[in-house]
């Protein structure tokens, strides 16, 4: 099986935001999903904006893991990326204190990936977008060079998994 699996919700309506779980309200189908992975090993993680209500909700249906969304900071005008970052980095503290690993994605790039690998605790980015826009101009072999060590200065040599195009393994 997977060693990992982001099941997502169906494609939200047009004005729906990306990054949510139905509301907690609501009886939600993931539930039986995330038990049967997790019962088989595959480590489960939900895609979803610094909301705390979602995140107490991940954390009630067993998600092994938080991927937050971080198209608000990355779309942000640079006098609000700072408002974006305080809600993520708050988003990143409660995923923590309910139990989850905390991942981040969507947006990031060589410029604004330094303050999302700061986070404490963040155990994986998912930037190949950023990745493979670079290798475009540059090949993949040095594009997959340079970004681990745009995270790695930032991390101050802590452990942040930089999640590669599938198969590609390189450091």
């Amino acid at each position: 099986p997977p060693h990992a699996a982001p099941p997502a919700p169906p494609p939200p309506p047009p004005v729906a935001p990306r990054g949510g779980l139905d509301s907690p309200h609501e009886p939600s189908p993931f539930g039986s999903v995330v038990q049967g992975l997790t019962r088989i090993g595959v480590l489960v993680s939900a895609f979803l904006d610094p909301d705390e209500a979602q995140l107490n909700l991940a954390r009630q249906l067993g998600f092994d893991a938080v991927e937050l969304h971080t198209g608000s900071y990355a779309n942000a005008l640079p006098g609000d990326a700072g408002e974006q970052l305080a809600r993520l980095e708050r988003g990143g503290q409660w995923i923590r204190e309910g139990g989850m690993r905390l991942h981040a994605g969507h947006g990031l790039n060589y410029r604004n990936v330094d303050p999302i690998a700061r986070m404490t605790c963040m155990a994986a980015l998912n930037i190949v977008h950023a990745i493979v826009i670079l290798a475009l101009f540059l090949g993949m072999r040095v594009a997959v060079r340079v970004m681990p060590r745009s995270i790695a200065d930032a991390t101050e040599a802590r452990h942040v998994r930089l999640v590669l195009p599938r198969g590609d393994t390189r450091p």
